[in-house]
Parts: structure tokens; sequence; C-alpha cells
């Protein structure tokens, strides 16, 4: 299996679902995020030369219903947390660990476990 170069769509992706399971920001259908990033503050650690792809990558993301995005009260920018659903968990960690893969980092098993 490849694993996806910097800067392309899909190591940005799992750079995000990977920072947002590392970081607890997830919510199940239905309830509050447990915790979220801004869309800045998820940008952070990645190339700058890139961060211009997050918002298209983002939007996939949510289309695809692995995030979730929402205005945030106080903010001018939204916020966004990863979808915690059995359902979506596993093509989330799918593609967190192929992020994981190319930056020679241990795997995320199918529970989340180490984090959960």
């Amino acid at each position: 299996m490849d694993t996806p170069d910097e800067g392309s769509d899909e190591h940005i992706a799992g750079f995000i679902m990977n920072k947002l399971y590392a970081h607890g920001c997830w919510q199940k259908r239905g309830k509050k995020p447990r915790k979220h990033h801004s869309i800045t503050n998820v940008k952070k650690g990645y190339p700058k030369r890139y961060r211009g792809k997050f918002d298209k990558i983002l939007s996939d993301l949510q289309k695809n219903e692995l995030v979730n995005m929402f205005p945030h009260r106080g903010d001018k920018e939204h916020h966004v947390c990863a979808i915690l659903e059995r359902d979506v968990l596993e093509r989330g960690i799918e593609i967190a660990n192929q992020f994981r893969i190319s930056e020679d980092l241990p795997l995320w098993d199918n529970e989340l476990n180490e984090i959960l």
C-alpha cells in the first residue's frame, strides 16, 4: 500500500483525522462535541505552503460524514471535530493510519483503544 506524500489530499486528510483523534476532538451524532478545534488550530503543525488546501479537504471530510464543522459561539470561524460512530470510525482510522504510516508513527487500532 502506497503512503501519501506530504501535501497530497490524502496526507492532509490523514493529518486532520489523526489530530482530531489524538486530541480527543470528537462527537457522537446528535450529541455535543467532547472537544473541538478551530479550523485555524487544525492547520497548525502542517507546512504552511499546503494550508490553503485544508478548507476543501475539511469540506470533503464533512460530506463523507467523517467530521462535523459548526459555528462556535463568540467565534467568527467554524470549529471541527471527528464523528465517533461505528459506521464511520473504521474509515476515519484508515485515513489517519495512512498518515501515521507516512510519518512512521504507530497505528491506531480499529477501536481507538489507545485514546478512548
